[in-house]
């Protein structure tokens, strides 16, 4: 059941969740941490938007790809990446 105070329901792509198993913690709950965080605004802290409604969370080394559907208030986690050169390439 959703969160009532929260204003966003933040979801995660299976893909995405994949990624954030395979990272070691504390950058794994600092990451999770960041992704509730997602739910209360997702557009507050260290965002940058892409591209149409993809956003960029940063988390230290890490990137957290997102989708902002705003009629619907969600917030679709695409990707989860550590930064390097390839990062940005394909999305």
């Amino acid at each position: 059941m959703p969160d009532p105070a929260a204003a966003y329901v933040v979801t995660l792509r299976n893909r995405a969740s994949r990624q954030l198993r395979r990272v070691r913690n504390p950058d794994h709950d600092r990451i999770t941490d960041a992704i509730r965080g997602l739910a209360s605004d997702p557009r507050l802290g260290d965002i940058k938007k892409i591209r149409g409604r993809l956003y960029r969370l940063r988390v230290g080394n890490w990137r957290v790809f997102y989708i902002i559907d705003d009629e619907r208030r969600r917030v679709t986690v695409t990707e989860v990446f550590r930064r390097n050169e390839r990062t940005y390439r394909d999305l």
